[in-house]
């Protein structure tokens, strides 16, 4: 399994600890919110490669790589268009790195627990986006509307009575799935260079094709995204960290 983290963006909503250093590197509790994730997926599956897909201050991420205990592992990749387009183009020169036919994507301004890669060792060949309940949807939330036992649409707005909200991260197992997510991205790629879209508007793409992607459902507690300085003290409270 390759893990595939997407890091380029600016971390506008968390500045000022932004201006200085990308937003995964930026510490929670003493340590990078990158640094969590990593130790979830070392302490719960076995992984080839994790690909940091890099833009915004990337020469940060070079050192954290280098000091890092898994550093043999780790390798980054350059988005030098990060400022220009969304994070599609992120995947895409991700993706061009790796060869697997079984690949994690993820958001790296995201902390997740082991839980979270332990809900996937025993899938079969698929599209899978991990997922969880909530009560009350956030404004910033990825929401997901399903018809049956997959995902139809996906958005921040304009999905009406949501079902479930997206964690973030997405699975994908298998030489044909893994090759038809990589066309449909490639068809997006170039048009625009993907323009400023959220990844996810490939799945709902897919989605719309006829594919399946399948939910996983997990405890909404088993992971937290850092958007602002309010997330911190958020992730802090939930005993995540």
């Amino acid at each position: 399994m390759d893990i595939l983290v997407l890091a380029a963006g600016k971390g506008t909503r968390l500045r000022p600890k932004t201006e200085k250093t990308p937003k995964p590197l930026v510490n929670v509790d003493n340590r990078p919110i990158l640094d969590y994730t990593i130790e979830s997926i070392k302490n719960s599956t076995y992984t080839e490669c994790i690909n940091i897909v890099t833009g915004h201050k990337s020469g940060k991420f070079e050192s954290y790589v280098n000091n890092h205990v898994l550093g043999d592992k780790i390798k980054t990749t350059y988005n030098e268009k990060y400022n220009v387009y969304g994070p599609m183009l992120s995947i895409y020169k991700g993706l061009n790195t790796l060869e697997s036919n079984e690949v994690v994507i993820l958001n790296g301004d995201t902390i997740y627990q082991k839980e979270v890669f332990e809900s996937i060792k025993s899938l079969s060949d698929g599209m899978y986006l991990i997922v969880s309940e909530t009560d009350e949807f956030r404004k910033d939330d990825m929401k997901v509307k399903l018809i049956g036992d997959y995902v139809n649409s996906i958005g921040k707005s304009g999905i009406k009575n949501p079902d479930i909200k997206s964690a973030g991260a997405v699975y994908i197992k298998g030489k044909k799935q893994v090759e038809l997510f990589y066309q449909i991205l490639q068809n997006e790629i170039d048009k625009n260079g993907g323009g400023d879209q959220h990844w996810h508007n490939i799945l709902e793409k897919l989605a719309n094709l006829g594919h399946n992607i399948a939910p996983i459902v997990i405890n909404s507690g088993k992971w937290v995204e850092i958007d602002t300085i309010s997330d911190i003290k958020r992730a802090k409270d939930s005993k995540l960290i």
